[in-house]
């Protein structure tokens, strides 16, 4: 790997110093954790489910940081709401793609997914972008609290999947960029949106969502990553099954 990603005022920044790479670990079997393992691959918000939000590569160190340069740069045309990682993900297709999500200024201009192929890591190229046109809600800008962010995405068995503020969970297919599903997940008229990036484990994809500033009542879903159906929902509040309380726990 040559390449640093970063994202400052919406826009993805990528420096270099001649990086050496790494091998990827042994199979696993299990997807997630194998791109977790290989220290040049980012599949995931934080990296892994850890949540170290770093690699164990030493090249940049405290002596040599004040060497890097600008070596590209990839503007989103949205200047606020970036709180998210891109993704970087081997054999998509056969090729190393970047994933990159912007937050919702305005529903114009609202959660763009690019996909740059970096074929050639000093030289990307975007392969497709993505923004939902249909079936938008807009009264979402105004009601999510603490601006109009968006926290990034997760990939898992060749699909990209985010959330958008007006409460849509998608998941694209990594290599075109099409829908592959799309579930309405959060309501901006019960103060919900989206801002948080999902977790995939265990060919599930969780979720939760922004609004406890506007009284709205916490949930936590999960749904199949194949298809977007649901497996479970639990709530933070309720009954014992609203919460997925079972007193059978308690007595074993």
């Amino acid at each position: 790997m040559k390449m640093k990603f970063g994202v400052l005022a919406g826009t993805l920044v990528a420096v270099t110093m001649g990086l050496s790479g790494q091998a990827i670990a042994e199979n696993t079997g299990q997807e997630e954790l194998t791109r977790m393992a290989d220290p040049d691959q980012w599949p995931a918000p934080g990296r892994d489910f850890s949540l170290t939000r770093h690699r164990k590569l030493a090249d940049i160190n405290t002596k040599n940081i004040n060497k890097l340069q600008m070596a590209w740069l990839q503007g989103t045309n949205a200047l606020r709401g970036h709180e998210g990682q891109p993704l970087v993900i081997k054999d998509v297709g056969g090729k190393t793609m970047l994933f990159m999500i912007s937050g919702c200024p305005s529903m114009s201009n609202c959660n763009v997914v690019q996909a740059l192929g970096l074929t050639d890591a000093d030289n990307p190229k975007q392969v497709w972008s993505y923004v939902k046109k249909s079936d938008r809600d807009e009264p979402a800008v105004p009601r999510a609290c603490c601006d109009t962010v968006n926290r990034g995405g997760s990939y898992a068995d060749g699909k990209f999947v985010f959330g958008t503020l007006d409460g849509f969970l998608i998941a694209l297919d990594g290599q075109t960029g099409k829908k592959a599903w799309v579930v309405k997940w959060a309501y901006f008229e019960k103060g919900e949106t989206i801002t948080p990036a999902p977790l995939i484990a265990d060919n599930k994809v969780f979720i939760g969502f922004g609004g406890s500033e506007f009284a709205a009542r916490g949930r936590v879903g999960a749904f199949n990553l194949k298809d977007g159906s649901e497996a479970w929902v639990c709530h933070t509040t309720g009954s014992d099954k609203d919460v997925c309380f079972d007193v059978r726990d308690q007595q074993s």
